[in-house]
């Protein structure tokens, strides 16, 4: 199951910027804290970001922070302290050289079909330098892993593949600098181990069509959509 939003629509717009934070300064991320003296229960999720077809927009994200009942790590230099009561259980900060392949996978595919979704995901719209990653939807005509043709790119980062995130309890934070224009569909999602149509947790989706400065969250469970959504404002972080 992936998200059941309104599709993006095939009017691409403006190029936009978006950064996720959680325990640190990269571009989008994933840290991840531990409750301290608590041992918490729940299903397991996986956290993944995505951006929707938008030609030439560029996508930038900071550091996410999961806070968890997974082994704990020293949180890297730059990161922000966990909150109190949490203990940092690992993240990432996109301070390499590349995309580290242990923790994400950048899609190719036409990941979204069932949201009408427009693009190719590409692992070459994908890019780690500086701490940050930049996630970049083009209007390209290209012909997907699937052998299909499709109009646009863009990029996808999953963590499901390499089994990285599954907190069976978890705090999330992240920050970022969202598009808000029509045929974007900037997103931070938490999907079950065993795939989205099992459990959905969407932190994060910005809508064009909502007001801006304001996110949407969602939760989908045993097949069933939107049991619980509400809509919120962005907190104010300096970019």
């Amino acid at each position: 199951m992936t998200t059941l939003e309104p599709a993006m629509n095939k009017r691409p717009t403006p190029t936009t910027a978006v950064r996720a934070l959680v325990a640190g300064a990269a571009i989008f991320g994933l840290a991840a804290c531990q409750p301290t003296a608590v041992t918490p229960t729940g299903p397991q999720v996986e956290v993944t970001t995505t951006l929707p077809v938008n030609p030439d927009n560029t996508t930038t994200t900071q550091a996410t922070t999961t806070s968890t009942s997974t082994t704990t790590t020293t949180p890297p230099a730059g990161a922000v302290a966990a909150p109190s009561g949490w203990t940092y259980a690992g993240g990432d900060e996109f301070n390499d050289a590349s995309l580290n392949s242990s923790k994400w996978k950048a899609y190719y595919n036409t990941y979204g079909d069932s949201n009408n979704e427009l693009a190719c995901l590409t692992p070459n719209n994908v890019a780690e330098s500086g701490g940050s990653v930049k996630l970049t939807a083009k209007k390209q005509t290209i012909t997907c892993s699937g052998g299909t043709t499709e109009e646009y790119t863009s990029g996808f980062l999953g963590s499901r593949e390499t089994g990285t995130y599954y907190p069976k309890y978890a705090r999330f934070e992240m920050r970022a600098k969202l598009p808000h224009a029509q045929g974007l569909w900037p997103a931070f999602w938490l999907r079950h181990r065993n795939g989205a149509g099992t459990a959905e947790v969407d932190i994060m989706e910005y809508f064009h069509s909502q007001v801006p400065g304001k996110t949407t969250q969602t939760l989908h469970l045993d097949g069933r959509t939107n049991l619980s959504k509400k809509t919120s404002a962005f907190e104010a972080p300096t970019l």
